[in-house]
Formats: structure tokens, C-alpha cells, sequence
């Protein structure tokens, strides 16, 4: 039994890279896992690769569309989350943009406002969720 048995885990930007790695890493300490991003196919791999290293047959990850700019979508996997597991345990917020690389005067507050909404504002938003 792992030191995370039975613990409800939320890994934002589960997709790939950090994400996918901390999500397997969760797997293999026995949370229940909650695999959320923008990207189906992408959360689709990752919950393969988490069933292919199992060895507790029947473990299959909760998968939830999510983006971090949208309070709907926000609320979304929070409400289906509570539903599904009635609590979440762990959250990691791992979703992040790097955002647009030009020197400071050539980016335009759009391009700001995007990076500073996805990498500061959605992580708060989903914790106060």
C-alpha cells in the first residue's frame, strides 16, 4: 500500500512533461488520481502510461478538460471532482505558460495579461475552487 493511499490528487497540466511525471509519481504512491488540461488526447496518454505501470488491476485515472482562464471550467471539475470523490486531497498546479519571448517593450499587454492569467491568476482561481 503506498503512502498516498486513498488520497483524491488534482494534477493541473497533466498532459505532459512535469505533469505527467508528478502524476505517475502519485500513481505509484496509491492516490486516486485526477488528470486535468487542455489537451484530451494528451491526459489520454498519460492516463495510459499510469493503467500500463499499475499493478493493481482496474486503477484507471479520472480525466477532466480544464482550462485555467475559463471560471466555468473551473467549477466544472471542481463540481465533477466532488461528485466523483466527495473531496480532493492533494492539488498540484502545475499548468503554465511560458508566454511569448520578445523584450518587454515589443510584447503587447494581451500577451502579458495571457501569461500573467494562466501562470498566477488560474492557479488561484482553482485553489479557492
Amino acid at each position: 500500500m503506498g503512502e498516498l493511499q486513498n488520497k483524491v490528487a488534482v494534477v493541473t497540466g497533466a498532459g505532459r512533461g512535469i505533469g505527467r511525471a508528478i502524476s505517475l509519481r502519485l500513481a505509484q504512491a496509491g492516490a486516486q488520481l485526477v488528470l486535468a488540461g487542455r489537451n484530451p488526447d494528451a491526459l489520454a496518454e498519460t492516463a495510459q502510461l499510469i493503467i500500463a505501470a499499475q499493478a493493481e488491476p482496474g486503477f484507471s485515472p479520472f480525466i477532466c478538460r480544464l482550462d485555467l482562464l475559463d471560471q466555468a471550467s473551473i467549477d466544472s471539475l471542481t463540481e465533477k471532482v466532488m461528485a466523483e470523490f466527495g473531496r480532493i486531497d492533494i492539488l498540484v498546479n502545475n499548468s503554465g505558460i511560458a508566454g511569448k519571448s520578445a523584450p518587454l517593450w515589443e510584447l503587447k499587454p494581451d500577451e502579458w495579461d495571457e501569461t500573467i492569467d494562466t501562470n498566477l491568476k488560474g492557479p488561484y482561481l482553482i485553489s479557492r475552487a
